[in-house]
């Protein structure tokens, strides 16, 4: 199971102490201005008295201000680091293991992200703040006003144990208001994705009916969980009029300083009310928290015997008895560094699904997948990603310009081989602008710049499997082979010409077995897939 990061992790747990040890001041001045108090209403009291009473008073309400600062500081460092965990871990996920939908990626990111902080700010400040003020208010009612005192550690331990009793019924109706917000976000981010096929289709009103029903249904989770955290939420001062009721009819005509004992209950019944606020906001958290650990342990993939990586040089596949599906035979394919491999066959027999499962985007049925020697489900991510490119329908270009997008994560030193791939297949003003996913350039040009962007990475391997390369663009793709050296798997619809190629992968749908084809000398021209 994988962990969120630690609240009183790295300098999250200096603000802790820090916010601690405001609580035990913010109770010592709390206390020390009852005492003061109670020195003022005798006949004799001074000024003195009345200057550290008013000092006590400042210097508690500076210290409430420097703890709101404080938890706020602790909450957004706190909420930073689990967005960059969730994002490092979502994001690095292979296509198999990465979240389903858009939507709920970003509410996981945004909303949970967002009730994390509120518990670092607004829930384990709260705890530690008031929790120590609840217990200096018992120490003073126990040392002056003992029945009275023993009679609210009953109560508080009532309102605890129905604050247990409760909080199953609340982390589920949590739980089910997540699940609730995340359906509404993951059709959001599908329709504003497909707009376009949602108004083609005529759909836009069934659509808009379908956002009004996801609606409704968020909308009462909603209110189930609110109908739980304000009955929490209101039972100390239910209870503090039922013990001002019992004081006064029991006590208050025996009990002496009468209106410091008001004082002192109001205060302790306001800390109780903002510690079951607090215990709201644990509820949600613990929720939030739960949620976010299940999708990064989905996410995460399962850790290798060996942790290895690999050399920046053109790579040596090869394929030990690969089966892509269960009642698939096994196969075997080799291919030497700076060698091209085709991989060709019928619609379903699974040539984008072992294009996937070169650069570990996918997982095999069974088999083994070794790069440059070395064993794929052996080798760090993050070596993968460097020396491994793959190029299909979901590879996307960011806003921005061309320029930007050649050097989202290229090298950083420019070279010759720089300069060769970019005179190659740009030869045009590469500060053009780039839309959101590249949505205004043609399909020819984002297939330039995708296949630039990935060679400026200098892959050992380079996986191609999408639509729109022409014979042009081919060409100019094993040119740039030839000089840089790297390994080359492409997806093809059919292959005209063996010769080009070193190894040829015919898959057949029924089985999604594999042949190796001898390459033949024939004419000179490749037919990539179609747009």
């Amino acid at each position: 199971m994988k962990k969120l990061v630690a609240l009183g992790a790295d300098d999250r747990l200096r603000q802790l102490q820090l916010l601690i040890g405001l609580g035990v001041v913010i109770t010592l001045l709390n206390v020390a201005a009852v005492l003061l108090l109670q020195q003022l209403f005798q006949p004799n009291s001074t000024n003195h008295l009345i200057a550290l009473f008013i000092g006590s008073a400042l210097a508690s309400a500076a210290c409430l201000f420097w703890e709101g600062i404080l938890a706020e500081r602790l909450g957004l460092d706190y909420v930073k680091a689990v967005r960059q965990q969730l994002y490092l871990t979502l994001m690095s996920a292979p296509l198999d293991r990465s979240p389903r939908r858009l939507g709920v990626a970003m509410t996981r990111l945004i909303t949970d992200a967002n009730n994390i902080k509120n518990w670092a700010s607004l829930g384990a400040p709260v705890m530690i703040t008031h929790g120590l003020s609840l217990i200096g208010y018992n120490l003073l009612l126990l040392a002056y006003w003992p029945p009275i005192g023993q009679l609210l550690l009953a109560i508080q331990a009532v309102l605890f144990a129905f604050a247990l009793t409760v909080t199953p019924t609340m982390l589920n109706n949590a739980l089910v208001l997540r699940r609730d917000r995340g359906r509404l976000s993951g059709h959001i981010g599908e329709m504003i994705i497909a707009n376009l096929s949602v108004q083609q289709a005529g759909q836009v009103k069934r659509e808009t009916r379908r956002l009004g029903r996801h609606s409704d249904k968020l909308a009462t989770s909603a209110l189930v969980q609110a109908r739980w955290t304000t009955f929490l939420t209101l039972n100390p001062a239910v209870l503090q009029q039922l013990t001002l009721l019992g004081i006064a009819l029991l006590w208050l005509s025996s009990t002496e300083n009468q209106a410091l004992l008001m004082l002192v209950l109001g205060l302790m019944f306001a800390s109780l009310t903002r510690l079951m606020q607090a215990w709201g906001h644990g509820i949600t958290f613990y929720a939030a928290k739960q949620r976010l650990e299940n999708a990064m342990t989905s996410a995460a993939l399962p850790e290798g015997e060996k942790r290895t990586t690999l050399k920046a040089e053109p790579l040596a596949v090869k394929l030990r008895k690969l089966r892509l599906c269960d009642n698939g035979e096994g196969y075997s394919f080799s291919l030497e560094p700076g060698q091209r491999a085709a991989i060709t066959g019928e619609i379903g027999s699974g040539k984008s699904r072992l294009a996937r499962i070169l650069c570990r985007q996918d997982v095999a049925h069974s088999g083994r997948v070794v790069l440059g020697g070395r064993r794929l489900e052996w080798l760090r991510p993050d070596s993968i990603s460097r020396n491994v490119q793959l190029i299909n329908d979901q590879s996307q270009l960011l806003r921005g310009s061309i320029a930007s997008n050649l050097t989202f994560g290229a090298k950083k030193n420019e070279t010759d081989d720089h300069a060769l791939i970019c005179r190659i297949l740009l030869p045009l003003d590469i500060t053009a602008p780039v839309s959101e996913l590249g949505s205004n350039l043609p399909s020819g040009l984002k297939n330039r710049v995708l296949l630039a962007r990935a060679l400026l990475r200098e892959p050992g391997l380079l996986i191609i499997d999408r639509a729109g390369f022409d014979e042009q663009l081919i060409h100019q793709l094993f040119t740039l082979q030839q000089t840089l050296g790297f390994t080359l798997c492409m997806v093809c619809d059919t292959v005209e010409n063996s010769a080009q190629w070193d190894a040829i992968w015919a898959l057949r749908a029924a089985d999604n077995t594999v042949a190796s084809t001898p390459p033949n000398a024939t004419t000179q021209k490749v037919a990539a897939r179609p747009m």
